[in-house]
């Protein structure tokens, strides 16, 4: 039986795969002949205005006399967190743009891996059996996406070799 943290999760893996296949087609299917840095002006314009919105409203709930105070709180960790967040923000654009999906997820996989091995060793966090069985899903998976991969590869190869060329 799932729990609700379980629940979660899965439905996140769900949410956010569906949202990548539909911002692979936006981003290179039908979306414009933008280029990505005129695309990323339109989307992060468009998170401004509906994330500053957002945090005014809340602020104005909170403190009805101070309502642009937004930023009010906030230290230089905070900060910092939120500019590497929009810089992760562009480096998935411009994966997206360049790659496909399935990378994406590797390489956040990846990171995340990376994130915990760096724990370990920095911060002597426990080696657990969830990070291991973690580490075996995600070699399968790019095994298992290389050898599809091959097989494409080889199979268009094949085909081009047999199809006469018309000019």
């Amino acid at each position: 039986m799932l729990t609700a943290g379980s629940s979660l999760a899965v439905f996140t893996c769900l949410a956010s795969g569906f949202a990548g296949v539909l911002s692979e087609k936006l981003l290179k299917g039908g979306g414009g002949d933008d280029s990505i840095h005129i695309a990323n002006i339109k989307l992060y314009t468009f998170g401004v205005i509906v994330n500053g919105f957002s945090a005014v409203m809340r602020q104005m709930m909170t403190d009805p006399n101070n309502p642009f105070n937004v930023f009010g709180g906030f230290n230089r960790y905070a900060i910092l967190a939120a500019f590497m967040s929009a810089c992760t923000g562009l480096m998935t654009a411009l994966v997206l743009k360049y790659f496909d999906v399935l990378i994406k997820s590797f390489s956040t996989t990846a990171a995340m891996i990376l994130m915990y091995i760096t724990s370990i060793v920095f911060f002597g966090k426990n080696l657990s059996l969830s990070f291991s069985c973690a580490v075996a899903v995600l070699a399968t998976a790019v095994y298992i996406y290389n050898i599809i991969a091959r097989e494409l590869e080889e199979a268009r190869t094949l085909l081009c070799k047999h199809t006469p060329e018309t000019v």
